[in-house]
């Protein structure tokens, strides 16, 4: 909490990159006074799943960030984190995993789209089109199971997925959603396709979450009663001109606007939000491939310096009383 409010946490997707970002702007955060462990509802998607289960089994954001950027984490953080949440095994397999040639995975979700393209998205367009992947995502589900206790957060962890064959969102982790441990709606989140095998839950196939939105930022909608504000860390958005021309440029625009338009609802509630976005100077580190991890130490430190520079502003906007949205740019 800042100054007694209660604050909601959004981690999009990104990869291991996005990951890097998540910890650097939490770091930052931290170090002015605001942990995230503390938050009152954390909605993660994919990358932004693992991270919300680590924060929510107590890894600070500071052990967090030294690992990202190859510091040795505190004895209590490494302890709770275990071997990271099946980190080691996702960015190992996604490292060497090709799309490969074959079937399309669903083959019904094309037709879904071809009688209703207005509701077409490309993410899901591509997942539908390619073979389904060959990688169990199962031992992140027991690492995660087993780094929780087995069992959800007593504090609310939404955890977003896409089912495969209709397109239609999963949240899992909600009162009244599926009844699944939380390792498994984590691995869920984190199903990339044509990589990981879809995971099964009530019959559906769900996949990563980020097919349906890079941060699905608005379901923090839901827990308006809970919340006083919000900050969003969204890796794959764009805080200002990038500094440089690149093909993901045009997607990041993209996923800035969509956020900022999942956010309606909650700014129209009169909630502040923050919204951390990569700028120029982690954009010169970070390109289109979410899963490249030779520059990951650096785009920790740069997202951490770059918020830690912005703290004051920040903080002041998280507190405040009146509804407005803050996407921290780089002046």
């Amino acid at each position: 909490m800042v100054d007694g409010r209660r604050v909601g946490l959004v981690l999009g997707a990104g990869g291991p990159v996005g990951h890097a970002f998540h910890t650097g702007v939490l770091a930052a955060l931290q170090e002015g006074g605001w942990d995230a462990r503390e938050a009152s509802v954390i909605v993660g998607t994919s990358i932004g799943a693992v991270t919300g289960a680590l924060l929510r089994a107590g890894v600070s954001p500071e052990d967090l960030y030294a690992r990202a950027t190859g510091q040795p984490m505190s004895e209590d953080g490494a302890a709770r984190a275990g071997n990271g949440g099946g980190w080691a095994l996702m960015t190992c397999d996604l490292q060497r995993s090709g799309t490969g040639i074959g079937r399309p995975s669903s083959p019904r979700l094309l037709a879904h789209f071809l009688r209703r393209p207005s509701r077409t998205r490309a993410g899901l367009l591509l997942a539908a089109l390619t073979p389904s992947g060959a990688v169990s995502s199962a031992p992140v589900a027991d690492e995660i199971d087993e780094m929780l206790g087995r069992s959800w957060p007593d504090r609310p962890f939404w955890v977003c997925a896409v089912c495969l064959d209709t397109g239609e969102r999963v949240i899992l982790g909600q009162p009244g959603g599926p009844a699944i441990d939380v390792g498994t709606a984590v691995a869920a989140s984190i199903g990339v396709p044509a990589v990981f095998q879809p995971v099964v839950v009530d019959g559906r196939r769900l996949v990563d979450g980020g097919l349906h939105s890079p941060a699905n930022a608005d379901v923090i909608a839901d827990a308006i009663d809970q919340i006083d504000s919000v900050i969003v860390s969204a890796p794959m958005g764009i805080g200002s001109a990038p500094g440089r021309v690149g093909i993901d440029v045009p997607g990041r625009y993209v996923n800035h606007w969509t956020t900022e338009k999942e956010l309606r609802r909650v700014r129209d509630a009169g909630l502040p939000v923050t919204v951390f976005e990569p700028g120029p100077s982690e954009l010169e580190v970070m390109h289109y491939n979410a899963f490249d991890l030779s520059r990951r130490n650096e785009i920790a430190r740069r997202a951490y310096d770059h918020v830690g520079s912005q703290l004051h502003k920040t903080l002041v906007t998280m507190s405040s009383p009146v509804g407005n949205t803050a996407v921290i740019d780089h002046p």
